[in-house]
């Protein structure tokens, strides 16, 4: 697999190694007092956007850019869909600026921040050759992703699409987007990220009013899912 720019691609095993983070809240506070600073990684999920796919995430804070690697998995027939390299699909990666703005209710078990999300680049990579045929058909495309009007997608092959018109509009490339973030303590080991329920009840300014229980654990380690030459690691 080629590797392109600084994309770094990680897909996870169900476990993984675990540390603490500061869990502070403050007014407007900077990414590292809010604890954010890290890699943060969720494990195979069941996907809202990208329909008939199971997917793994990880978000990486560093300093006001946050970094989010996305593996997305075809549903297959088993009973338990399960994200592996027999049904690895596509990756993506999102470079974004963030801004955390206040906190809601502090102290309390809703307490939530404020946080905005801007992206500035989308770069997207077939994982497999059958996904490199489906990306080069204009007619086809999975939630929001599709070849956007390429036609010389190759297995491997990092793609920026950030300048193009469809992807844009889609990724919301160059606009702020308006999310909330919780940081919880569930043992002495472990802390969990939810970010706002994008599919649950909206405020005037498109800012979610819930969390979704879909969540992040913070990561010291990021483990190959199978075979570690097929799948990019973090550096």
């Amino acid at each position: 697999m080629k590797v392109k720019n600084k994309l770094q691609l990680a897909v996870f095993f169900m476990s993984m190694l675990i540390l603490p983070v500061c869990s502070a809240h403050e007014l407007n506070p900077t990414p590292q007092q809010a604890g954010l600073i890290g890699t943060w990684a969720i494990k195979c999920a069941k996907s809202k956007d990208v329909p008939g796919y199971h997917y793994n995430k990880g978000l990486r804070f560093v300093d006001n850019t946050l970094y989010t690697d996305f593996f997305y998995y075809k549903d297959h027939n088993s009973a338990v869909n399960k994200c592996t390299l027999a049904t690895l699909g596509f990756a993506s990666e999102f470079e974004t600026s963030i801004a955390l703005g206040k906190t809601t209710s502090p102290g309390s078990k809703d307490e939530h921040t404020d946080i905005n999300i801007t992206t500035t680049n989308v770069q997207i990579v077939p994982m497999d050759k059958a996904y490199v045929a489906m990306f080069n058909d204009p007619s086809w495309h999975a939630g929001v992703y599709s070849g956007f009007g390429k036609t010389d997608w190759a297995k491997g092959d990092l793609k920026d699409v950030s300048k193009l018109p469809q992807a844009i509009k889609d990724f919301h490339i160059g606009s702020s987007v308006p999310d909330i973030f919780q940081i919880s303590k569930i043992t002495n080991d472990l802390r969990i990220l939810k970010m706002g329920d994008k599919q649950g009840s909206l405020d005037p300014d498109g800012r979610p009013l819930m969390l979704d229980k879909i969540y992040a654990t913070f990561a010291r380690k990021l483990m190959p899912l199978q075979n570690s030459s097929t799948v990019l690691i973090y550096k």
